[in-house]
């Protein structure tokens, strides 16, 4: 979806507004799906099911209970609108950096569960096979 600055258009306020706050999350929510829509079709052949198929614009309708046409009169009543159409992107940007930073975080926190996790399972298992070598090198008593 690409959107330009129009200048010198008149473009009335849209009947059923949507905040600048909220048309903020939308836009997340929408780059969240066409992201997690590229990755399923890239996907698709490796591991058939894993991924349904998302319809962004239907997903983002509901949770927000808009319609398209509300959707679009307001992108465009915003893209007249240059200093709030900026700030409604510099806050989905910075929305969409909190998020990553949380996952990168999530993963990064996973990842050394899984290092600690695999780390005490070969202290054990070295331990292990150090008793059954223990076992087989004793000589029984007599």
């Amino acid at each position: 979806m690409l959107f330009s600055c129009q200048e010198n258009t008149f473009i009335p306020k849209p009947k059923k507004e949507i905040s600048p706050d909220k048309m903020s999350k939308i836009l997340v929510d929408y780059y969240l799906s066409q992201a997690y829509g590229n990755d399923a079709k890239k996907e698709k052949g490796k591991d058939e099911g894993k991924h349904k198929a998302i319809n962004p614009s239907a997903f983002i309708y509901k949770k927000y209970q808009i319609d398209s046409l509300q959707f679009i009169s307001n992108m465009n009543y915003y893209l007249t609108q240059e200093d709030v159409i900026l700030t409604i992107f510099e806050n989905a940007d910075k929305q969409l950096q909190e998020k990553k930073a949380f996952y990168e975080n999530k993963k990064h926190v996973n990842d050394s569960l899984k290092k600690v996790k695999n780390s005490k399972k070969k202290k054990l298992l070295h331990e292990k096979l150090q008793l059954e070598k223990k076992k087989h090198t004793e000589v029984p008593k007599q």
